[in-house]
């Protein structure tokens, strides 16, 4: 059987492409598919996406990949022993297909089939951009370039890691935004609070459960 040892890869223009810049330049300007106004569009775009659609168990490596670390003999022929990192020492489950190993429940929460779409877009094209690699032919197309970019980039984002940090800066974030509102944003607060309770908040107590 064969092992892989993944590693995240930075995706994106290294410094020799990016374009000189003097202390006169000004800034470069946003794409403006970053700003939080088409954010926050595309947020509720999502939310309207019903929740019969959700995908409980999602990929976080493709099936493409994980198709490439299978048996290749018999009698497990194209299947493959997963094992835990978790739990190293617990009995592990028999032979699997690719669709079957590489999951995590729930991995996103949230309008989980537009992620899944999106995967499956470069999913679908990865098999012939990885032919290109083995044959050392990837650089003579800039559609099978892309499509590397894009697997990487996808899977970076979807790893355990990347979640790990997003659930602690989400708790950092939370932290820092309920002393904002207690603090510099509280006449706003209380302003929506009476608005909507049609009295005056009695403190913090009050106001932190709010809405």
């Amino acid at each position: 059987m064969r092992a892989a040892v993944f590693e995240p890869v930075a995706v994106g223009r290294s410094a020799a492409e990016e374009p000189a810049r003097t202390a006169g330049d000004p800034a470069p300007t946003p794409d403006p598919s970053q700003t939080s106004a088409d954010l926050l569009r595309r947020i509720r775009e999502l939310a309207a996406e019903p929740s019969v659609d959700h995908v409980t168990d999602q990929h976080v490596v493709s099936k493409v990949i994980l198709k490439r670390f299978a048996a290749t003999e018999s009698p497990h022929e194209g299947l493959i022993y997963p094992f835990s990192l978790k739990y190293p020492l617990a009995r592990h489950r028999p032979f699997l297909g690719p669709g079957g190993c590489g999951k995590m429940p729930n991995f996103v929460a949230y309008a989980s089939a537009s992620v899944e779409r999106l995967w499956h877009q470069t999913e679908n094209r990865l098999h012939d951009a990885l032919t290109a690699v083995d044959e050392g032919k990837l650089f003579e197309s800039d559609a099978h370039v892309a499509t590397i970019k894009d697997a990487i980039a996808l899977h970076l984002a979807r790893s355990i890691a990347t979640r790990i940090v997003h659930y602690r800066l989400w708790i950092k974030l939370a932290a820092t935004s309920r002393m904002r509102w207690l603090t510099e944003w509280r006449p706003l607060l209380e302003d929506a609070f009476y608005k909507k309770k049609g009295i005056y908040a009695a403190g913090n107590q009050t106001l932190l459960p709010f809405p």
